[in-house]
């Protein structure tokens, strides 16, 4: 293992970890997304003329 290698291995690591986090809070915001989405659908009158 060269010097080089293990400079980056934290990098990686935090990387990895932030990538991590992000697509968990992307999936998190598009579930409340469709589900205030569905709400609405729900709530909204039959007809549809606003």
């Amino acid at each position: 293992m060269s010097d080089n290698d293990r400079q980056t291995g934290p990098w990686v690591l935090a990387l990895g970890t932030l990538a991590i986090g992000v697509g968990a809070m992307t999936m998190q915001l598009l579930r409340q997304s469709r589900e205030r989405e569905d709400r609405d659908r729900e709530d909204a009158p039959a007809d549809t003329h606003r």
